[in-house]
This record gives C-alpha cells, sequence and structure tokens, in this order.
C-alpha cells in the first residue's frame, strides 16, 4: 500500500495555524500516546512562538529589513525540519491512528485550486551587485508574469517567467545612484493571468 504523503504548508499565512494547532495537540495528547522525547516538543514549542513573530517582524520590515527575512527563512526552516521529525516518528509507530494524522494537521485532501484567488509565492529575494534573484512557487501553474514600477504606483510589464528563479539583470538607469524598484507577479495559466498579484515587493539596488 502506497504510503501517504505528509502535509506542510506551502502558503506562508498558513504556517502560524498549522504549527499551534500541532504543538497543542502534540503537549496535550500526542506527546504521550506516541512517546515523542520531550526534547522533540520543547523545540516545537519554541518554533511556535518564534516563527510567527518573525514573520510579523520581517513583514512589518520588509521596505528595509533584509536582515529579518533571513531570520525568518531560517526559523520557517527549522521549524518545518523539528516538526516533520516528529510527524515522520508518529507516522512509524505501530499504534498509528490516522484520525492522529487529520487532527494533527499532516494529512489533507487536496481543495481544487482557485483561479480566482491563488497568489504567487516568492520563498526568497536575493540582492546581488549584477542581479536581483527571485524565488518563486510554482505550484500547479504555468508560471508568472512580473510587473515592475519605479515608484510604486505606476506599473509595466517586465517579463514572463516559466521557471524559477527570475532574475533581473537591468542596470540602473543612473550609474552610481542607486534606484528603488518594486515588483510585483502573478501566476500564469495557459499564458493568462490568472488569481491576485503578489503584495509589491520593494528591493534598493545597485546594479551599474
Amino acid at each position: 500500500m502506497k504510503k501517504k504523503a505528509i502535509y506542510y504548508p506551502l502558503q506562508e499565512g498558513e504556517i502560524s495555524t498549522y504549527y499551534k494547532n500541532a504543538e497543542a495537540k502534540l503537549v496535550a495528547t500526542y506527546g504521550t500516546k506516541y512517546s515523542i522525547d520531550p526534547a522533540k516538543i520543547a523545540k516545537v514549542t519554541t518554533h511556535n512562538t518564534q516563527i510567527p513573530a518573525k514573520i510579523s517582524k520581517a513583514n512589518s520590515e520588509k521596505q528595509t529589513a533584509q536582515a529579518s527575512t533571513v531570520d525568518k527563512d531560517q526559523e520557517l526552516h527549522l521549524g518545518k525540519t523539528d516538526l516533520l521529525l516528529i510527524f515522520k516518528e508518529i507516522e512509524m509507530s505501530e499504534i498509528f491512528d490516522e484520525a492522529d494524522a487529520e487532527d494533527l494537521g499532516f494529512r489533507r485532501v487536496s481543495a481544487p485550486l482557485d483561479l480566482n484567488s491563488v497568489k504567487p509565492i516568492i520563498s526568497q529575494v536575493t540582492l546581488l551587485d549584477d542581479k536581483i534573484i527571485f524565488d518563486w512557487v510554482k505550484s500547479l501553474l504555468d508560471g508568472v508574469l512580473i510587473e515592475a514600477s519605479f515608484d510604486g504606483v505606476n506599473w509595466e510589464k517586465l517579463d514572463k517567467d516559466n521557471k524559477s528563479p527570475f532574475e533581473d539583470v537591468r542596470k540602473n538607469k543612473v550609474k552610481g545612484v542607486a534606484e528603488t524598484r518594486h515588483f510585483r507577479f502573478r501566476y500564469l495559466k495557459n499564458d493568462v493571468p490568472v488569481g491576485l498579484y503578489t503584495d509589491p515587493i520593494k528591493v534598493v539596488c545597485d546594479i551599474y
């Protein structure tokens, strides 16, 4: 029998709720039921506190705080690693119950993709001396439309991309002068834009 996959949310906005549910139920019930090492659960409890705090901090400072974004991404990676280790241990238990997996949140029936509300996930923005790199999640769509602006108000099509990452290699308009660029992404299905734009992403760059 084919083993079912462990569900973990891709949307950053869903991770805090996913973690809160899992941590509470591991502490109350499943940690004891599946004999999970308390030290492992303690790590999850710490992540449950740190993840929403670091997401909030990175979002509130996203205009200028590259360091906060890196810190947040590291916390999300470590949190996912620690929690999935526990879920895999539970899954391998002789007393494993699928109902427990659903209650903990790591089994989920896939919902149909809503082409009206789907929004691209930009997992990382990397600013280098010669380019800006945007890592994005393809999901079940064909690609993304990228629009750019210098003032955050007037937008124009910059490019389309069918494979992450997207790289902006444009030079600054005035050599030696840093410039502010704004970006937004929208998914493409059969080369037609669908769903919602991402929130604008602001980058101050020196590409000469």
